[in-house]
């Protein structure tokens, strides 16, 4: 579904090419999925310039397992923020939205430094999203795929965006994992 989603029939059918052991099973889900009108009702694929409520969005910037995150404009205040979509696939499961309604709730009970503020919430077309925060920068993913391999003796802070110029690698790290912590023992102590 998510090659699907991202670039269309002829992904899938290169996805299935790849797995054959796989593909009959598939090709027997998506046949229940088309035949149920599931694809039909939704599309999947949110894409730039689209509009859910007061947001306008601009590009994909990350994903996971239960939504698709976008940069994006929020209109009313001409400010750019990040905005989570329930990913289409889970769009018809009752399960998913509530997880998704309580994956908001969740993190709009939390203020910490750590943690991205939840600015606004709402359902454009059966498609439910919020907006939060948008925290420039890359994602922690991107920055250690670029020290994959690197001698740790060799590195220093300057490797880690904004991390403090002079400051030894081990600090930098002890610092991060230190941020980390903390934001997790405040999510932790309300119950997330």
């Amino acid at each position: 579904l998510e090659h699907l989603d991202l670039h269309g029939e002829a992904a899938l059918a290169e996805f299935l090419g790849q797995h054959p052991a796989e593909a009959r099973e598939v090709e027997r889900v998506m046949g229940f999925v088309r035949s149920n009108g599931l694809l039909a009702k939704v599309k999947l694929e949110a894409r730039a310039n689209d509009v859910l409520g007061d947001f306008r969005l601009v590009e994909r910037i990350g994903g996971g397992g239960m939504g698709v995150v976008f940069a994006a404009e929020q209109l009313s205040l001409r400010r750019r923020v990040a905005v989570k979509i329930i990913r289409g696939d889970l769009l018809f499961l009752d399960s998913a939205r509530t997880r998704f309604r309580r994956e908001v709730e969740a993190v709009a009970s939390l203020h910490h430094a750590g943690i991205v503020r939840v600015i606004g919430v709402g359902e454009t077309e059966s498609v439910p999203y919020f907006a939060m925060e948008l925290v420039a920068g890359r994602g922690t993913d991107v920055v250690v795929d670029g020290l994959n391999g690197r001698d740790p003796a060799t590195l220093h802070a300057s490797d880690w965006p904004l991390a403090p110029a002079n400051e030894p690698w081990w600090r930098t790290c002890v610092g991060l994992a230190t941020q980390v912590t903390e934001a997790m023992a405040h999510a932790h102590s309300r119950g997330v």
